[in-house]
């Protein structure tokens, strides 16, 4: 009895030259495109975080003062919530 895991898997004729030549430019650089996105978006996401912590603590504590900004950048990025 054959099962459905035995069976090979179709091949497009496209799959043939993949592996002579490996990935074409515009893949190449699409790759490139989406790790750099990663990059970006990792390290503003690391830089929000320190002037985040630091709203928070300035609001029950004395010992940071207390930053507007952060409530004005919140405010502008929410598009019309209030």
């Amino acid at each position: 009895m054959r099962l459905a895991s035995d069976a090979c898997p179709a091949r497009s004729p496209h799959d043939r030259n993949t592996n002579i030549s490996g990935p074409s430019l515009w893949r190449r650089a699409t790759a490139a495109y989406g790790n750099l996105l990663e990059i970006m978006l990792a390290a503003c996401v690391g830089i929000i975080i320190i002037p985040v912590t630091l709203q928070v603590i300035s609001r029950y504590t004395p010992l940071i003062p207390s930053y507007i900004w952060t409530e004005e950048m919140r405010g502008s990025c929410s598009y019309g919530q209030s």
